[in-house]
């Protein structure tokens, strides 16, 4: 019944709608970014582009966003209200950000403040999986607050250190979407899957002029919206059906911006170094030190995302054929990850830059 032709029907709708938006503003926005100059310059040391960019993509994604919520979510049910205003708030700041390069301090919180408007309207993990536990969960009761803006906070900021190479961010979150929507679907979560294909669209939308060579960045604006509706996503969704395994679904699905950020977090904090300061020691950036090229380096993290997606999908449905496949293929791209990163970590150069050296 869930996947009924009238449903598909509906959701490709929705796709087809918020995708040819998503590129038509787009197109606008580029404009606006060459006109206001709003530009993102080459820089040596972390920059991988040989040219100023537009880098108000995001303001695009977010007008996607709102227009595709307006037109096909009920904008009477909490945790959309909520889900549009922390959008709002964090895409306000990242406005100013991208405008005046505004400190770390200034994005991190205003990703804190949608953690807590997102737990204000409804949006909140009550419980987590725990096998020891009756019924397999543990009711986090009071940590329900801080877990829930932890969680929101670790997912803006994973999409945005993934940011980093043309199309990366747009395509992890448009896979990740793809098998949130299944999941969503499965479990009668209807409007949740319409976030889904609103997210399908919004990056799909955008790929096209992100795609290596970018002809627009999405900024910081743009991975907060994406973070923000991955966030909603995931708590809506998967984290709260009644699975043992509804919080291995996104960390699996989340899987690789999740380890990139934890990556960076630890290797900054072991070189003492401020943990929002970019550096060139992300995996996107390491692949390419390797000497893959910048559109390889982006398939072969795609192709990491998609094997992790399909085994959280195979677990969801405790499929064991499915699982033993998929396994087997995120752990083969998971080694295969390992042995590139090791490389780089043996062979790359010392100088100026680089982290750890």
């Amino acid at each position: 019944m869930v996947f009924s032709p009238d449903t598909l029907s509906a959701l490709a709708e929705v796709f087809a709608v918020v995708s040819v938006f998503t590129f038509g503003a787009c197109l606008f926005i580029r404009w606006m970014g060459f006109k206001f100059k709003l530009l993102d310059y080459p820089e040596p040391l972390r920059r991988v582009h040989s040219k100023p960019v537009p880098r108000n993509g995001g303001w695009a994604l977010y007008a996607a966003v709102l227009v595709g919520a307006l037109l096909f979510l009920p904008t009477n049910m909490f945790w959309v209200q909520g889900m549009l205003l922390a959008m709002t708030v964090v895409f306000a700041a990242s406005i100013l950000d991208d405008i005046y390069d505004l400190s770390p301090a200034w994005q991190f919180a205003s990703h804190v403040a949608a953690g807590i408007i997102l737990f204000y309207f409804g949006v909140t993990i009550e419980r987590i999986t725990n096998p020891f536990a009756a019924g397999g969960f543990s009711y986090l009761e009071y940590l329900s607050f801080p877990a829930t803006v932890l969680w929101v906070v670790l997912i803006i900021n994973a999409i945005n250190f993934v940011d980093g190479l043309d199309g990366l961010a747009a395509g992890v979150a448009g896979i990740a979407s793809v098998s949130f929507a299944i999941i969503s679907l499965e479990q009668g979560k209807f409007f949740v899957a319409v976030l889904c294909v609103i997210l399908l669209g919004v990056t799909l939308g955008f790929l096209p002029l992100n795609f290596h060579p970018a002809m627009i960045f999405m900024g910081t604006t743009g991975s907060a919206v994406l973070g923000i509706m991955l966030a909603t996503i995931t708590i809506q969704g998967t984290l709260k059906i009644t699975s043992t395994v509804s919080l291995l679904l996104p960390l699996l699905v989340l899987g690789v911006p999740f380890f990139d950020a934890s990556f960076a977090v630890v290797r900054r904090f072991k070189n003492r170094m401020p943990i929002f300061r970019p550096d060139r020691g992300h995996v996107h950036h390491r692949l390419i030190n390797v000497g893959f090229s910048h559109r390889r380096a982006v398939f072969l993290i795609y192709g990491w995302c998609a094997t992790m997606s399909a085994l959280g999908l195979a677990i969801g449905y405790k499929h064991v054929p499915a699982i033993v496949a998929a396994g087997t293929l995120a752990a083969g791209s998971t080694l295969l990850m390992a042995r590139l990163l090791e490389i780089d970590w043996r062979f790359r150069r010392k100088g100026p830059g680089w982290d750890g050296d």
